[in-house]
């Protein structure tokens, strides 16, 4: 049997409110996780964002990647927060991430 090693999850959006948003905090909707105590089990994970850029002499595969962690539980639906290494750039909303379960408590 194989060994699952990441969950897919789903980049929602900045945390926000009426006036501000702070784009160092990500929303993320991890599948299969539609409660607050679902999303406990997340907190502490390493998010990877993997996206493509045009080949270059310095990127010879044409793949980057912003690597997160997930930092708290948001709301009651199984959302969770995370912090990347670089902002994530709002042209990536609504992009799938692979939440890493390797790194247990």
């Amino acid at each position: 049997m194989p060994c699952r090693l990441h969950v897919p999850g789903k980049i929602l959006g900045f945390r926000r409110g009426k006036h501000t948003q702070h784009p160092n905090i990500s929303l993320l909707e991890v599948q299969g996780c539609t409660s607050t105590h679902g999303a406990r089990y997340y907190l502490g994970k390493t998010v990877y964002y993997i996206y493509k850029v045009k080949k270059c002499k310095s990127n010879k595969k044409g793949i980057k990647v912003i690597r997160g962690k997930i930092v708290k539980t948001h709301g009651n639906s199984g959302v969770v927060r995370a912090r990347f290494t670089h902002n994530i750039p709002p042209k990536a909303f609504g992009a799938s991430v692979r939440v890493m379960l390797y790194p247990q408590h």
